[in-house]
């Protein structure tokens, strides 16, 4: 009865012959988002007259479900409103205008007018605020109704689609790109097993783009979830087997996740390969930070001795480089070493060192 009534509202003035209108409420099954999307599916195809009787039931299409109830309806829209639609799908339920725009390579303007055409059809809306500074934001009408869409893109252009919607999340964020890395991190991911799916050759250069993504997010999240960010650096690892430039800048974050997650050998042992890993690539910087940071995992496995050679080591490699955050930490590193070691005064003297540089820097 409801569902009835819910119908006859959406119909207004138009009516539905019995047959259809039995029908209609056996398909439904008390949905009212089938009942919405059917009426809605009436007037896509024209069929609502505003007076009078509509066709027989055998003329009329009754999906079996809500999802291929939207299908149908997104089957009456024009080729490039269909394809602008699967466009912002790959975005999710909400997706901005320059997005879309830079995605296909058209301008604004022949956007706008395409998301004009698919409010009028209540497939999506305007946002009132937009979540991102200059760009206007709209949002599907519902989930399901991205769903859909999403499911009709090509399985060989989702990569590119993912890929691009990427880069320009990438490109908005700018600097502050660890606000957005963990929705770069997902669409470079989609965008690589995309392309993997499709057998696509020399996929290199999104790999590289992909194990960026994925450290970016677990620097992201590190401090707010140990066991997410360890799950992003294992992932950018599998990208980057051992040989592999970059491989150990990704073992030193894996490292210092998991020492924070207290698995402290485990930690011991990714950094020794870190620095190994740096030592072959000549990065003086990334050599001197992981012996600073495995100095103090030594610490806590109560190997005071191997805990300060490791500084000692970290500190005269990053003496040699240009002074930066880095040396700074090791020379208050080397200040607590001292103190707890019982001498005090050469505590003094390093971190008045790491208090200097740190005024310069």
């Amino acid at each position: 009865e409801q569902t009835a009534l819910l119908i006859a509202a959406l119909l207004g003035q138009s009516m539905l012959p019995a047959e259809v209108q039995s029908l209609l409420l056996d398909r439904a099954g008390g949905n009212p988002l089938y009942a919405e999307e059917f009426v809605r599916l009436l007037t896509d195809r024209g069929l609502l007259s505003g007076h009078g009787h509509l066709a027989r039931a055998a003329d009329l299409p009754l999906p079996d479900t809500v999802q291929a109830l939207i299908a149908a309806r997104l089957d009456t829209l024009a080729p490039e409103h269909k394809t602008l639609l699967q466009d912002a799908a790959v975005f999710g339920k909400v997706f901005w205008l320059g997005a879309l725009a830079a995605m296909r390579g058209i301008s604004e303007e022949e956007v706008r007018d395409g998301l004009a055409q698919l409010q009028r059809k209540e497939l999506i809306r305007a946002a009132r605020v937009s979540t991102v500074e200059g760009e206007p934001e709209y949002s599907f009408w519902h989930a399901l109704i991205r769903d859909v869409a999403y499911a009709q893109v090509p399985r060989t252009s989702r990569s590119r689609r993912h890929r691009a919607a990427a880069e320009w999340i990438q490109a908005l964020a700018g600097d502050r790109a660890t606000d957005r890395a963990e929705l770069i991190a997902y669409h470079f991911t989609q965008a690589l097993a995309h392309a993997r799916a499709a057998r696509e050759p020399d996929l290199a250069e999104l790999e590289e783009s992909t194990r960026r993504g994925l450290e970016l997010a677990g620097d992201s999240t590190i401090g707010l979830d140990v066991a997410k960010a360890e799950a992003y650096y294992r992932r950018a690892l599998e990208l980057c087997p051992p040989g592999t430039p970059g491989r150990a800048r990704v073992l030193a974050r894996a490292a210092r996740a998991a020492f924070q997650a207290g698995r402290v050998a485990e930690a011991a042992g990714a950094y020794e390969e870190a620095i190994a890993g740096f030592a072959v690539e000549g990065d003086l910087v990334g050599q001197g930070e992981a012996l600073n940071r495995l100095s103090s995992v030594l610490w806590n496995q109560g190997e005071a001795r191997r805990a300060r050679d490791a500084l000692v080591g970290a500190v005269e490699l990053l003496e040699r480089a240009r002074p930066g955050p880095e040396l700074c930490s090791a020379y208050a590193q080397m200040a607590m070493d001292r103190v707890m070691s019982g001498h005090p005064q050469e505590a003094l003297g390093w971190a008045d060192k790491a208090l200097a540089l740190a005024d310069k820097l």
